[in-house]
């Protein structure tokens, strides 16, 4: 019985997948989790509260939502993202803001208001739901190891209360371990925190605290291979060799000076061997630069 349906869950979800319009079901975590994206906006309405539902955008990002009616229009409100949110706390929530609303309430200026008055942990889950989705997977990954290190320490801070001698506090602690860079970089994402808070009203224009914050400068590392390192390296890649071992990708990291992700994500068709370059659109500057050319030399040229 079990495994029926979990089978019959998965079709239900491929279904609303394939379709990309509404329909109703039980929402379990189960079920949104296994819900795919679309070409366009799909959305799935709970049969047990009225107005609750999940929305699926064709990033395959998905949400908590309350719809209710004013006037002669359906206005949408976000509860959360499904990553944060439960799908049983974020019913529970609907089933609050139908009653807020059924007593001639505005359920979504509760929500807003909520927010404005809410903890750091409020606003990551709003990070999640509304930025998150728009940058790349490699910067999620990191961006999700600094909080980390916030979440932990302030998650239950009021937003609207944070001062800079809270930021200076993390600083510090991160910092005595040893992890200067580090705490540097949890500087600068809590600074986009709280800039992305002040948009939304959750703290005055103007008052972020991490602006005030003195970080110290880090030095640029120009660590090279010496001479006998590389000969120890080229030593241990041909015992390597020998043994059947394909060592055309170190020396093409070696000889390319890319870094990991850009050589495993390099297409043909970013190589031209006729001009003896490699173009990169996409790089950690190109919203500044453009796109980044490369020199192919003989040593790549071989490999």
């Amino acid at each position: 019985m079990d495994f029926d349906r979990k089978c019959h869950g998965s079709v239900m979800a491929l279904l609303v997948t394939l379709s990309g319009e509404s329909m109703q079901k039980k929402l379990t975590d189960t079920f949104v989790e296994r819900l795919g994206a679309s070409e366009a906006v799909c959305r799935v309405w709970d049969t047990q509260v009225k107005g609750f539902g999940v929305r699926v955008t064709p990033s395959g990002h998905k949400s908590y939502i309350f719809q209710f009616t004013r006037g002669k229009s359906k206005v949408q409100a976000t509860i959360g993202s499904a990553e944060a949110w439960s799908c049983e706390d974020a019913r529970e929530k609907a089933r609050d803001l139908r009653k807020l609303h059924e007593d001639g309430k505005d359920a979504r200026a509760t929500l807003s208001g909520e927010r404005k008055a809410g903890t750091l942990d409020d606003l990551i889950r709003c990070w999640r739901e509304d930025y998150k989705p728009k940058i790349r997977p490699h910067s999620q990954a990191c961006f999700e190891s600094l909080l980390k290190r916030i979440s932990p320490v302030l998650g239950s801070r009021l937003v609207k209360d944070l001062a800079l001698a809270d930021v200076e506090d993390l600083h510090r602690r991160i910092s005595k371990e040893g992890y200067v860079v580090t705490a540097n970089r949890v500087a600068t994402f809590l600074r986009r925190l709280l800039s992305i808070a002040e948009k939304k009203g959750w703290r005055p224009i103007g008052s972020n605290p991490v602006t005030h914050l003195e970080r110290p400068t880090e030095d640029a590392r120009t660590r090279v291979l010496t001479l006998e390192e590389l000969e120890a390296l080229g030593a241990t890649l041909r015992l390597l060799a020998e043994g059947d071992l394909d060592t055309d990708p170190i020396l093409f990291l070696l000889f390319s000076g890319l870094r990991k992700n850009e050589a495993l994500a390099l297409k043909w068709e970013q190589v031209d061997l006729e001009r003896g370059t490699m173009t990169f659109q996409v790089h950690k500057t190109s919203k500044k630069t453009g796109a980044k050319v490369l020199p192919i030399n003989s040593h790549l040229r071989d490999i």
